[in-house]
């Protein structure tokens, strides 16, 4: 049974789910998938993650800052990568919600989900499932890959850190105030 901190309403002529709204987000599902318990399942997940992860307010930032820097091309670059990141994202903590053994089922729901063509609704404001084909390769390559064992990587970046700051906060000579008065 559906129990969110959003409302979730279908849509006739929608082509992807997507979660729509600023203040009072809403998750909007195509009605061919209303009845369809195991893909509302796991489009409920993807979108909640994008409701939890704040994904509403980075869309309306990147197209804040693309309508003020529409002339530079490093601006679009960078709110491109953006939404893929923030698909990817909502991709794995999805996976982690519903659980590992359904990440492949999660794939193929994830596949019929995006449209063929590209005709949303509600435009650039909403977060979709929609995307090229080379981000949906990727994505598709990130839900299939088994989960890798962080910890080494968690232990190197501590080490890192730890590192940087012995070198920048321990070369420093001692400050006499006595002097200096």
């Amino acid at each position: 049974e559906y129990n969110a901190p959003i409302k979730m309403y279908t849509v006739k002529e929608l082509s992807s789910p997507c979660i729509f709204g600023l203040l009072s987000p809403s998750v909007y599902i195509p009605e061919k998938y209303s009845d369809d318990e195991e893909a509302l399942s796991y489009i409920t997940a993807h979108e909640l993650c994008h409701y939890y992860h704040g994904d509403m307010v980075w869309t309306a930032v990147r197209y804040i800052l693309l309508s003020i820097y529409w002339f530079d091309p490093f601006v679009w670059l960078a709110a491109i990568l953006s939404k893929q990141d923030c698909e990817c994202a909502c991709d794995e903590a999805a996976i982690k919600l519903l659980g590992a053994e359904k990440r492949f089922r999660y794939g193929k729901i994830i596949i019929d989900l995006i449209p063929r063509k590209q005709t949303e609704s509600f435009g650039v404001a909403s977060t979709s499932m929609a995307s090229g084909n080379d981000v949906l390769k990727e994505r598709m390559r990130l839900i299939a890959s088994a989960p890798k064992n962080k910890k080494a990587a968690v232990l190197l970046t501590v080490l890192l850190l730890m590192i940087s700051s012995a070198a920048t906060f321990t070369s420093a000579e001692e400050y006499n105030t006595e002097d200096s008065a």
